[in-house]
C-alpha cells in the first residue's frame, strides 16, 4: 500500500516538473512565436512550428500531449541554438549595420550646437569595458522643426582624459534611440520605412515581440517597434552577451 502510494506521489511531482519546462519553453521561445497543433488518434502527438524561422519540430515519441510537448519544445531549442548563423552572416547589409549603424563624428558635425548631454547610468545588459574611471554619457537631439514627445538619444561609454568632452573621439556608441525621421542619421534613418523595405534590406532572420522585430548579430541588436507595419522607433544596443533570445528581447523592451 505504501509502494502504491509512492509511486502516485511520483507521478504526481513528474508532472508538476514536466508542466513547469513546458511553461518555461513556451516562454524562452514566447507564445506568439509558436505555433502548436495535436494530431494522432488521441491526439497526444504534436507539432510545433517557429514562425519566424518557420522551423517545425515533431513530438511522437511518448504517450502523452505534455511529454510530447516538452521534447519538441527542447529539440527545437537546440535546433536554433545550434544552427550556423549563416542566414545572418550572409546578409552582408545588416552586419555592417550592426557593426557601425551612424559616423557618430560625423552626425555630431552636421547638428552643431543643437544637443544637450548629462551623464547616465549603464544598465545590466549594456557592452561596459573593465575600465576604470569610466563612464556613461547620454546626447539628446532633439527635433527642432516640431515638438516630438520623444527626444532622439545617443549613449556612449567614455574614458581617459575626454571623458567629459564633446568632442571625444574615443568614446563608443553603446545605445541609440530613434523617434523621429532625421536624414543626418544616414543609413540609421529608418523611421517611417514599411516593414517590406526592413525585410528587403535586413532579411526576415528576425525574433519578434508584441509589437516589433528585432535583429541582432554577435552582441549588437535592433529592436524596433511598428505601427501598421511601419517603423515608430528603434533601439540599437551593445550588449554584454551574444545569447539573444525572447527574455532579453523582453527585458529591452519593457
Amino acid at each position: 500500500m505504501i509502494e502504491k502510494k509512492s509511486e502516485q506521489q511520483k507521478i504526481v511531482v513528474d508532472l508538476t516538473e514536466l508542466e513547469k519546462k513546458y511553461s518555461d519553453l513556451k516562454t524562452h521561445f514566447g507564445e506568439e512565436n509558436i505555433q502548436i497543433d495535436y494530431y494522432g488518434d488521441s491526439f497526444n502527438k504534436i507539432r510545433i512550428t517557429h514562425i519566424p524561422s518557420g522551423k517545425i519540430q515533431l513530438g511522437e515519441k511518448h504517450n502523452t500531449q505534455i511529454e510530447n510537448a516538452v521534447q519538441a519544445l527542447e529539440k527545437l531549442k537546440m535546433k536554433l541554438i545550434s544552427k550556423p548563423k549563416l542566414e545572418i552572416k550572409s546578409n552582408s547589409i545588416l552586419v555592417e549595420f550592426l557593426e557601425n549603424p551612424i559616423d557618430l563624428q560625423e552626425f555630431k558635425r552636421k547638428k552643431g550646437k543643437h544637443f544637450t548631454t548629462s551623464v547616465t547610468g549603464g544598465t545590466e545588459y549594456y557592452f561596459t569595458p573593465k575600465i576604470q574611471d569610466s563612464i556613461f554619457y547620454v546626447y539628446y537631439y532633439p527635433d527642432l522643426d516640431k515638438e516630438p514627445i520623444d527626444i532622439d538619444q545617443i549613449i556612449v561609454f567614455k574614458s581617459g582624459k575626454n571623458k567629459h568632452t564633446y568632442q571625444d573621439k574615443t568614446e563608443v556608441i553603446i545605445e541609440i534611440r530613434v523617434f523621429n525621421e532625421d536624414s543626418d542619421l544616414g543609413k540609421a534613418n529608418l523611421v517611417g520605412l514599411s516593414k517590406t523595405e526592413l525585410e528587403s534590406e535586413f532579411g526576415n532572420d528576425y525574433l519578434t515581440f508584441n509589437n516589433g522585430i528585432a535583429y541582432s548579430n554577435k552582441n549588437k541588436i535592433l529592436t524596433i517597434e511598428l505601427d501598421n507595419s511601419k517603423v515608430k522607433s528603434f533601439r540599437y544596443i551593445k550588449l554584454n552577451t551574444e545569447n539573444v533570445d525572447q527574455d532579453l528581447i523582453r527585458q529591452i523592451v519593457k
